[in-house]
């Protein structure tokens, strides 16, 4: 039995083994993912925050001013002018792409970045 590699046959063999390789190293390496950020925005202004560090931050809005709190890489209103209150009953954001709004404030918050909840669900990945 004569086996002979044709140069056809070289070269898919390679690229099988380069994807091979890159699929491997995409798989392990770690990204460079941005840590999560709080991001606030006020009728006049943009504030962002890391989910890292605590703290209670206060912000004007339209009818007076509202405040956050960022504790254990959650945010959450905790106080605001407004009459329902919905911003503080919508409760605590923590992951990539949650949000919340005092909407008769003007004020809304959204969290951007890689936090350390996994944001994964049946639909997304």
């Amino acid at each position: 039995m004569n086996l002979r590699l044709k140069p056809f046959d070289i070269v898919f063999v390679l690229i099988f083994l380069i994807v091979i390789f890159l699929s491997f190293f995409n798989l392990f390496s770690k990204k460079n993912e941005k840590a999560a950020e709080l991001f606030v925005q006020t009728p006049s202004e943009k504030f962002i925050y890391s989910l890292s560090k605590d703290g209670i931050y206060k912000f004007k809005g339209l009818l007076g001013e509202s405040s956050i709190q960022v504790e254990s890489g959650k945010a959450k209103f905790i106080d605001s002018p407004c009459e329902n209150k919905n911003c503080i009953q919508s409760g605590e954001i923590s992951t990539h792409g949650q949000w919340a709004a005092c909407l008769p404030n003007g004020i809304f918050i959204n969290i951007e970045g890689k936090s350390k909840e996994s944001g994964f669900d049946a639909v997304s990945n």
